[in-house]
């Protein structure tokens, strides 16, 4: 074009149609040779689609811009007619997730998603979004399924706090649960009550006829005392 308008173009011919059929022409064997069209939707597919992790895309607004398929395992509800919407929309209603993206903070934190058969849980973790220019655009959201390492969590929590014969709280989990009474009777004020038993001639029981029916013994008492609580419940 410069070369025509400063009237160098050889026999005065305007070489833009000709250089912009070259330059599409080396565009078009650049991309076929790199394979540039075919990389993007494939990483997106393979990558993005095929991750363990369930991935939210929120721009400034908290409006859905991008989520994976794994996405929809933990929000059901989410489809692609949600793109565009905001976030605090009807489409989820997990108001743990939703408190999560209002504090707008790098903490994760975990929350709980009812599903059939049972519940599930979910820990999620946020990361700023920025574009070439080093703005925040948005955030990434990423939900890792916690559900087993919480299941484990909380066997460790009742093998710690229970005894193994009896199923009731041990000494170490009652003290705790002694101090938290103690100090909120201190703060509200009312009335603690505490009953203690004593079982009379349990040594008896195991020097006559062994460890094994004073287990049991053990056993049928605490079942005594749960089902006087029942009825007085």
């Amino acid at each position: 074009g410069i070369l025509y308008n400063l009237g160098l173009a050889p026999y005065n011919l305007d070489l833009t149609p000709f250089a912009l059929t070259l330059s599409v022409i080396v565009i078009s064997v650049g991309f076929n040779r790199y394979h540039l069209l075919d990389i993007v939707p494939l990483a997106r597919d393979v990558i993005f689609e095929g991750m363990s992790d369930g991935v939210l895309v929120l721009d400034n607004r908290n409006r859905i811009i991008d989520f994976n398929a794994r996405l929809t395992t933990v929000f059901p509800s989410v489809k692609k007619a949600s793109i565009g919407s905001s976030v605090f929309d009807s489409l989820i209603t997990n108001q743990p997730f939703l408190d999560f993206i209002r504090r707008d903070n790098a903490d994760s934190v975990e929350f709980e998603v009812n599903h059939l058969p049972g519940s599930c849980y979910y820990q999620g973790t946020v990361a700023p979004l920025y574009n070439w220019q080093g703005m925040r655009v948005g955030k990434i959201i990423t939900f890792h399924d916690h559900t087993q390492t919480r299941q484990l969590l909380d066997k460790l929590e009742e093998l710690a706090t229970r005894d193994s014969l009896t199923g009731v709280y041990n000494r170490r989990h009652f003290t705790f649960l002694a101090e938290n009474e103690l100090y909120r009777l201190q703060r509200y004020g009312g009335v603690l009550s505490l009953i203690m038993l004593d079982l009379d001639f349990f040594k008896s029981i195991n020097d006559t006829y062994s460890h094994a029916a004073g287990d049991l013994a053990l056993k049928n008492v605490t079942e005594t005392c749960r089902s006087v609580l029942r009825h007085s419940d």
